[in-house]
């Protein structure tokens, strides 16, 4: 895992510094947030892993609220928040998981926000590249 650091005006995001870990092993990261509350977001995790495109993982708002998770996560993956981060919580670790992960800050909201989540995890599940795409769709909302 490497450390980003994303800023945009006055919101920066930064994130957990590498780790290392084993098969079976569990990991939590943190993306700390300055700038907004984090708890009027959606937030989400992208991975990618070595030679290949973004894989999107999850999005979240907040607990009430439908989740939908990547199938390569499901089940091993859980994410939280709190007004000032933004936790993935990741368990019995896979070799396969090897990735630099970013975490991520919607500009949408509400139900725009809701419907994007099922398009990221449409385009994920065909396993393509679809980098290019997830950019512009992210560029649209």
């Amino acid at each position: 895992l490497r450390v980003f650091q994303i800023c945009f005006s006055q919101v920066v995001l930064t994130q957990s510094d590498p780790v290392l870990k084993k098969p079976g092993e569990s990991q939590k990261l943190t993306c700390a947030v300055t700038g907004f509350n984090v708890n009027g977001y959606w937030m989400g995790w992208v991975r990618q892993k070595p030679g290949q495109g973004l894989e999107w993982l999850l999005p979240y708002y907040d607990e009430s609220n439908r989740k939908y998770y990547a199938p390569t996560i499901q089940g091993r993956f859980s994410s939280s928040k709190d007004s000032s981060n933004f936790f993935l919580q990741m368990n019995n670790l896979k070799a396969d998981d090897t990735a630099v992960y970013y975490c991520a800050r919607y500009t949408v909201k509400g139900v725009l926000g809701d419907l994007m989540q099922k398009l990221l995890l449409r385009l994920t599940e065909t396993k393509r590249d679809y980098s290019p795409i997830l950019t512009m769709v992210e560029q649209l909302f």
